[in-house]
């Protein structure tokens, strides 16, 4: 696409009268227009002009004063009161959650975030939303030694193995570990 030499270098510049906001009316400025609409309202007709007088009052457009017109027209119509008032109900409401269900939870179901977030059956975005805010603390352990007294002795003595001249009592010295590989268990399982 191509810019006419004409308006190259030329900014254009838009009124701030004809950017219009899109903005909801609030249900006191909706009663006040349908007061004007229905003082201008006579034999079965607006006033001339009106629409556009309103439009330009409450900087809204034509086409939407008409349509507020059309909803006070047909009230009039049919002999019900008119009613123009809006019930925005908003957007969904925060999910409340007591910290004290996540931890009542039991461990092997909060390890991620989608098992936590279906164990309390709430979304994943929402268990990753309290992690970011900090009020659920992610917390991971490469190893997770699981050691009973029987483990823990066991390894001491493995240790007290290696030692050369214990009995003697003079500098303890290990014994060399060339030889000796620690190779942990999921090495074998991973093929």
């Amino acid at each position: 696409m191509t810019i006419p030499e004409e308006q190259e270098g030329e900014a254009q510049v838009v009124p701030t009268s004809l950017v219009r906001k899109k903005n909801r009316m609030s249900n006191e400025t909706r009663r006040l227009l349908a007061q004007m609409m229905l003082l201008g309202y006579k034999n079965n007709k607006l006033k001339h002009g009106l629409l556009t007088k309103l439009g330009h009052e409450f900087n809204l457009s034509r086409m939407t004063i008409h349509k507020y017109w059309l909803t006070v027209k047909q009230q009039i119509t049919e002999g019900k009161l008119v009613a123009v008032d809006k019930d925005y109900k908003g957007c969904k409401k925060r999910v409340i959650i007591d910290l004290e269900t996540v931890r009542s939870i039991p461990l092997f179901k909060r390890s991620s975030v989608r098992s936590l977030a279906c164990a309390m059956n709430i979304n994943p975005s929402t268990v990753h939303r309290l992690i970011k805010k900090g009020k659920i603390r992610a917390h991971s352990n490469a190893m997770k030694p699981q050691l009973t007294e029987g483990n823990k002795i066991a390894r001491v003595q493995w240790v007290l193995d290696r030692i050369r001249n214990l009995s003697s009592g003079q500098n303890l010295e290990f014994e060399e570990n060339y030889n000796v590989v620690h190779i942990d268990e999921k090495w074998f399982y991973m093929s």
